[in-house]
């Protein structure tokens, strides 16, 4: 399979969910080659990396700072906290 160098940026500027692309890449993910956009997040995080085809079908909408809104809004708290919360209530 040939990899083109020089993608065309057909999408930089266009915004998806929270992140805007700034640019097209071939990144590694795995051991694999895929295309991956760079992304600006609307609450100014700034040069993240996401399989190209996540981020067109919605499957990744920001840089994560959407979920930790949606616990905030919700009242309650997201993350390692709630998993060690968890593992202990279960034991």
């Amino acid at each position: 399979m040939r990899i083109r160098e020089n993608s065309p940026n057909q999408y930089v500027g266009k915004t998806f969910g929270r992140l805007t692309v700034t640019d097209e890449i071939i990144a590694r993910f795995g051991d694999q080659n895929r295309h991956a956009f760079v992304c600006d997040c609307s609450c100014g995080t700034k040069g993240l990396i996401y399989n190209k085809y996540t981020v067109m079908r919605g499957s990744t909408k920001s840089c994560g700072c959407l979920r930790k809104e949606a616990c905030a809004a919700n009242g309650r708290k997201c993350g390692a906290e709630n998993l060690r919360r968890y593992k202990q209530s279960v034991r």
